[in-house]
């Protein structure tokens, strides 16, 4: 069985939500959506992930199976900085880059400092240019 499917199917028996109830609420024509689905006749969810999505508050990337986390994707501000899933990845497999435990936290620090320092500008009315930090490769 498809990953995304299995996915969407957990979704469903965790909600406690009828297979009716669903249907309508993705606005699906097939009354016999749910069961095609879980016998593996069909991969039309495709259609569905982003009424799925707002249906059970999860992001996309969770029923395509791309991520493990559930939140939709958001946006913080935090000054000129924001913090999205996809910076979060990013990060992640930066880190996932270093062998050595100490440079993790080393990278982990100096990202922190960085940002600080960044809002810390931001707040001092310093224009843009001053606001670019020179990055020290660790």
């Amino acid at each position: 069985m498809d990953k995304s499917i299995m996915i969407i199917l957990k979704l469903l028996d965790d909600s406690g939500m009828s297979a009716q109830s669903f249907i309508k609420a993705i606005n699906a024509t097939d009354k016999n959506l749910v069961l095609n689905w879980r016998e593996g006749k069909t991969k039309s969810y495709k259609k569905y992930v982003v009424e799925i999505a707002n249906l059970f508050n999860v992001s996309t990337d969770y029923i395509l199976g791309q991520t493990d986390i559930k939140a939709p994707t958001t946006i913080q501000d935090t000054g000129d900085i924001y913090v999205t899933d996809n910076n979060t990845k990013l990060l992640i497999s930066l880190l996932n880059g270093f062998d050595d435990e100490f440079d993790k936290l080393e990278f982990i620090c100096q990202a922190r400092k960085l940002a600080k320092d960044m809002q810390t500008q931001k707040a001092a009315g310093e224009p843009a240019a001053k606001q670019i930090p020179k990055i020290k490769t660790v």
